[in-house]
């Protein structure tokens, strides 16, 4: 026979706990779980039983307010970084444009020092690589003779 459809059980009584389980194991009677109200027993010589304290509060420390590293400025006087950058600043500005135009002064000298250097470097050169060539080709090292 099939079972029931859901849809024609009668609904459950509030009064009426729901049925149990069928293949739930019955409790074990030889072993119990020990009532946290039960004490133990006193012990034979006398001292008492062992007191369960609650564990203590972990003590936290507040969170520190600087990096321990970077100790925080005095806050009575104004702290170096605040005074110096607007110094140095105003020092770069007053001397940026002398130096420009010494810096491009000496460095237009040294490029044409360099220039005229570099030139008479690379004309030697090239002058010392054709005598190479020219005494190689005389002796007859690569190619035909010079006439």
């Amino acid at each position: 026979m099939a079972p029931p459809s859901p849809a024609n059980k009668p609904p459950p009584s509030p009064t009426v706990a729901p049925p149990s389980p069928a293949n739930k194991p019955p409790p074990s009677p030889t072993v119990a779980p020990p009532s946290p109200a039960t004490k133990p027993p006193p012990s034979p010589t006398g001292t008492p039983p062992p007191s369960i304290k609650p564990p203590p509060s972990p003590i936290v420390p507040p969170p520190p307010r600087h990096h321990p590293f970077h100790p925080s400025p005095p806050p009575l006087f104004l702290h170096h970084h605040h005074l110096m950058k607007p110094l140095y600043q105003a020092l770069m500005v007053h001397k940026t444009p002398v130096l420009l135009v010494e810096d491009d002064i000496r460095i237009d000298e040294e490029i044409k020092k360099n220039k005229k250097t570099s030139e008479g470097l690379l004309h030697s050169h090239l002058k010392s690589l054709q005598e190479i060539s020219h005494s190689q080709a005389c002796d007859g090292y690569g190619g035909t003779k010079a006439s």
